[in-house]
């Protein structure tokens, strides 16, 4: 257990080191490759060095369940990416993804391993948090693209528009 927590602590110290090695003697891209090979060898000392402690579980995976919030959430992106361009497809993508989600919740009360479960959305505590949550990081984001884009305007601004 020791040994795992060891290589957490000093992986941040060895990262920089490796990076710039990786970066001096090869491409930028090298770096991918040597991580992908790394985690290769990781899972296959992993597996041939751990024990396994218990018997091994088989769960079902509800796929009509991910196709359903996959779709919810691709239809969403796509339909309010676009909402400064008034286009009806926007309001159809939009629609759709809304009429997904409703399916997701009908299915999810109907199957017993749900991908997510709703019904945690009863606890009035759990569901104010994840309110806040959810506005808390929707400003945040807008924000950020907003400065973004602020700064973008303040850099085509000509010189004698700006403050002294």
């Amino acid at each position: 257990m020791s040994l795992g927590f060891l290589a957490v602590a000093v992986a941040p110290t060895i990262r920089p080191t490796f990076g710039g090695l990786v970066i001096n003697y090869f491409n930028w891209k090298w770096i991918f490759l040597f991580i992908l090979l790394f985690a290769i060898l990781s899972l296959i000392l992993g597996a041939i060095n751990i024990p396994q402690a218990e018997k091994i579980q088989t769960i079902t995976f509800d796929w009509s369940g991910f196709g359903m919030v996959a779709a919810f959430v691709t239809l969403f992106l796509l339909g309010i990416s676009k909402l400064n361009i008034p286009v009806i497809g926007n309001i159809i993508l939009l629609v759709l993804s809304l009429t997904f989600l409703l399916l997701y919740i009908c299915h999810s009360k109907k199957v017993t391993k749900p991908l997510f479960n709703i019904h945690v959305f009863k606890n009035k505590l759990f569901t104010l948090f994840f309110a806040t949550y959810f506005l808390l990081q929707l400003t945040n984001i807008s924000l950020g693209a907003s400065l973004f884009q602020i700064w973008r305007n303040l850099q085509c601004m000509p010189r004698q528009w700006l403050p002294a």
